[in-house]
């Protein structure tokens, strides 16, 4: 009988123990834009999502920070008004969340790990900038150990730009409207199609914060309209080649015999050799060309070979006067 009593005294005790644990669980709930945890030795403010420590608890025990978790591993913080990720050890501390495309500068900070560092298009940058703003392709990562874990990635582009085809609504958020050339054809998937050249107003929500985000570009498609004359078909030149077309935000890039040159005032190249050109337009669309002038009478020719024929002839001229001198005497 004693053990029975006993056996039921501790399927209470283990029942109530249960009971505590949900109530702990169910404690960290969404409201006003926080999570709270409840009977955390008193504490009643957010938690650290990766730890599950208290976190922003000021000297009377209530919250200095306004989050939102997003997933396991991110969360928004309405104080800063960034986007957090936790990355390896540490924290990264973003204006832009995963996956986002925008033409804006976007602010970032880094917490508590010294392996985190950070690429564009495909290129580390070191020291690690509190600000990136040049168009490309970012990732944020853990390097520890020459392994990469976790990671941040998003996009900056011009608001003039031939790079997007297709822009995917990152993950947690939906699409609200997407305007383009000022019409509305908001499909209401999770993606924007972009082949088509003109201006586009997109417009996304974050589902759990319900901040709206937007995406505002021109697109263009349409590579420079360059035309190399002077070349044959053979992509060979017996004079000069002369870029015709250009427009006056179009950038070349003239490689000659592997070194960097350039354009003369006519948009002209003019010496022999091997050349190497790429015009980018404003919008990032690109047009190359490799060719060879060969060797021919050019200006400078001309007047090196006029410079000789003179000089010969100066030659020539004292050599007969030279004789004549010593005939007479």
């Amino acid at each position: 009988m004693n053990n029975i009593q006993e056996q039921e005294k501790r399927m209470k005790n283990w029942l109530r123990g249960t009971l505590i644990s949900l109530g702990i669980l169910a404690g960290a709930v969404l409201s006003g834009g926080q999570v709270y945890a409840a009977n955390t030795i008193g504490y009643t403010g957010p938690l650290d999502p990766v730890t599950g420590e208290p976190i922003g608890e000021g000297e009377d025990g209530s919250s200095t920070t306004n989050i939102q978790i997003l997933n396991e591993y991110s969360w928004y913080d309405f104080d800063s008004s960034r986007f957090v990720y936790a990355i390896g050890n540490g924290e990264i501390h973003s204006t832009v969340a995963e996956g986002m495309v925008t033409t804006d500068e976007v602010v970032l900070s880094y917490i508590n790990d010294p392996q985190i560092v950070l690429y564009k298009d495909g290129e580390q940058i070191t020291p690690l900038p509190e600000t990136v703003s040049e168009p490309g392709s970012y990732v944020i990562t853990n390097a520890e150990n020459g392994e990469y874990s976790d990671s941040l990635d998003f996009r900056i582009v011009k608001r003039v730009t031939g790079e997007l085809y297709q822009y995917v609504i990152p993950e947690g958020f939906y699409l609200t409207t997407v305007l383009f050339n000022g019409v509305d054809v908001t499909t209401g998937y999770g993606s924007v199609d972009m082949t088509e050249e003109g201006y586009y107003d997109v417009t996304y929500v974050c589902a759990v914060t319900q901040m709206s985000y937007s995406l505002k570009v021109s697109v263009d498609h349409t590579p420079p309209q360059v035309v190399f004359k002077g070349l044959n078909s053979k992509n060979q030149a017996k004079g000069p080649v002369t870029l015709e077309g250009l427009d006056e935000n179009d950038t070349v890039y003239v490689t000659y015999n592997d070194e960097s040159s350039h354009l003369d005032m006519k948009n002209r190249l003019t010496e022999s050799g091997r050349y190497s050109v790429v015009v980018v337009d404003e919008a990032g669309n690109v047009v190359s060309k490799n060719f060879r002038i060969l060797v021919y009478l050019n200006v400078k020719a001309w007047m090196f070979l006029g410079i000789i024929v003179l000089g010969l002839a100066g030659i020539a001229a004292a050599l007969l006067l030279s004789r004549k001198r010593l005939r007479v005497r």
